[in-house]
């Protein structure tokens, strides 16, 4: 986007964001420091954006994901509270140069960190100096300057390249019980170079000194990531200062991925031959299809919800969820769960699947208020573009409140209805509006016992598959995640990869009927809900 339209936009929201952030930190001095956070994030993410159709969607997206990170540096202050600060930057003697290059850096952090910064290294000022004068507590000085001694140290070095080259990790995956915050795995590396400090370290244990050479970046910018990523669980300290990854990092696909697919394809097949007929009668059962509700009785599009769903949840092995708790970690945010994640050489030959879209995830939102829960599965089927679990909750909370009769035709809720029509949540038909996803009043545990149960053949099978890519991958996976792996390879038959090829599989045999261009958006969708939408399209003004 060009600069020009940038700053109309920036100009146009940043009242809007000041007051955002004052409702969430009450207080002015924090507000200001998260609003300029926001601004900054905000103002680089339009410069390298194409036309953006929802624009406060779009801000109030990046707005929150400022906010969740701002508010996580309470955690990173007690960690820093002992913490020393190394010296900012060599001494330059007579080179103004240096110091021209140095205010220019200044220049661009957020005015706590200019603060912060100009105290501590120009003024001579100690932490509680600076503590005081600035009303926050010393271990918050302490981060202010840790994080812009970060900036400072990338804006005078030359590896920028390295440190911003493109990301390795696809599908990043918690298995397990996620944390009060709801923190995807994404959120702890959002940058490919924590990606690429975990993946050094996977086959083999390193010190920071020899992954920063392996990476070809300063120590310096080594340490501070490795601190983080072991507080928060990701690396292990080992004897002498070594580190290792407990992610499980998945990278054989890559060498031979045509036959990988080839494989998974064929007992793909063996799932559409054995299992979706029963799935098919089950969707012919009048009885059945009282507990559900699907967009003008559209069953061709609930039966893409309902054969992936029953297909990731049926064909379970049985033992998994017992095996795989064994090697849950305990983490700081409160999330109890194994890390997973492919790798991407950027060499693999064109997939179909777009690999990093696809992944499943199932939320409970379960509240008084909004008691429901939600299951998706993202791929090349719909048109979803960033779609967040940790935010889109709020979406399904307006379309909760929508059917339920609590969403007021009122203008201080404009915003929400443009959010419903803009995800596809609801669609106009005619005067009207319709709720445009499949949704269950069976609570998720009810639907699983109501779907048919697999034929043992296809158990045998499932048994088949793991032991088959066991051997071909073995060789990859690092010696001392092995026993993980094996658990892990138990579940092949309800991979991502499947259950796509079993869709895919049906709509060549003609079961399936090609999706409507008004259904991209929420295909594959099932909201959980105590309570089902009327069927009846809901008037979209009153009649007079």
């Amino acid at each position: 986007m060009d600069k020009t339209k940038s700053d109309k936009i920036i100009t146009k929201y940043i009242k809007k964001i000041y007051g955002f952030s004052l409702s969430k930190t009450k207080n002015i001095d924090l507000a200001e420091e998260l609003a300029s956070r926001i601004t900054f994030e905000a103002y680089k993410s339009l410069l390298n954006s194409d036309e953006i159709e929802n624009i406060d969607g779009y801000i109030y997206r990046i707005s929150q994901n400022v906010y969740n990170r701002f508010m996580s540096e309470e955690i990173a202050e007690k960690e820093l509270s002992e913490k020393t600060i190394e010296p900012l930057v060599e001494q330059y003697d007579d080179k103004e140069d240096e110091y021209l290059k140095l205010r220019n850096a200044i220049a661009y952090l957020s005015k706590t960190q200019r603060e912060t910064i100009v105290m501590h290294y120009f003024e001579k000022m100690k932490y509680q100096e600076i503590a005081d004068i600035l009303h926050i507590s010393v271990g918050c000085v302490k981060w202010h300057i840790f994080e812009a001694r970060n900036q400072l140290k990338i804006a005078f070095s030359d590896y920028q390249e390295i440190i911003h080259k493109k990301k390795i990790f696809v599908n990043m995956n918690m298995i397990g019980k996620h944390g009060d915050l709801q923190r995807e795995m994404s959120f702890y590396f959002r940058t490919n170079f924590s990606q690429n400090i975990a993946y050094s370290v996977y086959h083999k244990a390193k010190t920071a000194t020899e992954i920063a050479k392996e990476l070809k970046v300063p120590a310096a910018f080594v340490e501070d990531e490795i601190n983080l990523l072991t507080n928060h669980g990701f690396l292990d300290r080992t004897p002498g200062n070594k580190y290792v990854t407990t992610i499980h990092i998945t990278e054989s696909w890559k060498k031979d991925i045509l036959k990988y697919n080839e494989i998974l394809k064929k007992y793909s097949k063996y799932i559409c031959d054995i299992y979706v007929p029963l799935l098919l009668q089950y969707c012919k059962d009048k009885s059945a299809l009282l507990h559900f509700y699907t967009p003008k009785n559209d069953i061709n599009f609930m039966m893409y919800s309902l054969i992936a769903y029953a297909c990731s949840v049926k064909l379970k092995d049985p033992d998994y969820e017992n095996e795989i708790s064994k090697f849950y970690t305990h983490r700081k945010d409160g999330s109890f769960c194994v890390t997973s994640a492919v790798v991407d050489d950027n060499k693999s030959p064109t997939k179909k699947i777009n690999e990093e879209k696809m992944f499943l995830s199932y939320n409970s939102y379960h509240t008084d208020i909004h008691p429901f829960g939600i299951w998706q599965l993202n791929s090349d089927f719909d048109t979803r573009v960033e779609y967040d679990f940790y935010y889109c909750h709020l979406y399904f909370t307006y379309l909760y409140d929508f059917f339920t009769g609590r969403l007021e035709r009122t203008s201080s809720n404009i915003d929400k209805y443009k959010n419903l029509f803009d995800k596809g949540l609801i669609i106009s038909k005619g005067n009207s509006e319709i709720v445009n996803m499949v949704i269950s009043k069976l609570s998720q545990k009810d639907f699983i016992t109501s779907l048919p149960d697999v034929p043992k053949q296809l158990y045998t099978m499932g048994k088949e598959l793991e032991e088959y890519l066991y051997k071909i991958n073995k060789a990859t996976v690092n010696k001392n995640q092995i026993p993980l792996f094996r658990v892990l390879n138990k579940n092949n038959l309800t991979c991502y990869k499947i259950l796509i090829f079993v869709l895919e599989d049906l709509l060549k045999r003609e079961i399936l009927k090609p999706i409507k261009n008004n259904q991209k958006q929420s295909v594959n969708t099932i909201m959980f809900s105590n309570v089902l939408p009327n069927p009846q399209s809901i008037p979209a003004k009153d009649s007079k």
